[in-house]
């Protein structure tokens, strides 16, 4: 049987060296570890944290306190009530109801969508809370519903029976508190 032509056989060495070194570099996330800033997946942002010195209008000295957010299903009836009842023209409401302290605010209504109340810190006094909120409005460029909308949030904090004072910011402060 005559043979035709130089004999080729696939090149696997290379290929599969190849195929070994895209792994490895998959694998390793090129150099990096996988929480390493740059990294393919971003870095979860860090907590940020009231200033040391106090809130805006305060005095120096308060305590800084961890509060999360509340789903409006996990709302006491008095604070469910409260939001539905002021939902229109805003206001805030401080709760307190079995192990936690409620925290409400209430932007009334806005004429678009892309409004949302942010609370920015919640500091602790001798004498009361200091509850610092912003309301943020669409950007310029942000594409919005033409929709009325009613921002709110409600957060909790442990009991306490401090009276609260709602403070809103009117600039976005350098060193925004935790949620």
């Amino acid at each position: 049987m005559p043979h035709i032509g130089p004999c080729r056989r696939p090149q696997l060495l290379p290929a599969l060296a190849l195929v070994a070194g895209l792994a490895a570099a998959g694998l390793s996330g090129c150099g990096r570890a996988p929480d390493a800033p740059g990294s393919a997946a971003p870095p979860a942002a860090p907590a940020p944290r009231p200033p040391e010195t106090g809130t805006p209008g305060g005095k120096a000295g308060g305590e800084s306190l961890r509060w999360e957010e509340v789903p409006e299903s996990q709302l006491p009836e008095a604070v469910r009530r409260f939001v539905e009842e002021k939902q229109r023209q805003g206001g805030t409401l401080a709760h307190t109801e079995g192990e936690h302290t409620y925290l409400a605010v209430l932007a009334g209504e806005q004429p678009s969508g892309g409004y949302a109340v942010e609370i920015l810190w919640v500091t602790a006094y001798p004498d009361r809370l200091d509850v610092v909120y912003t309301l943020r409005g669409p950007g310029p460029d942000q594409v919005t519903t033409a929709v009325l909308t009613y921002p709110a949030k409600v957060i909790r904090i442990p009991r306490t029976a401090l009276p609260a004072q709602f403070v809103e910011a009117t600039a976005d402060p350098e060193s925004p508190g935790s949620g």
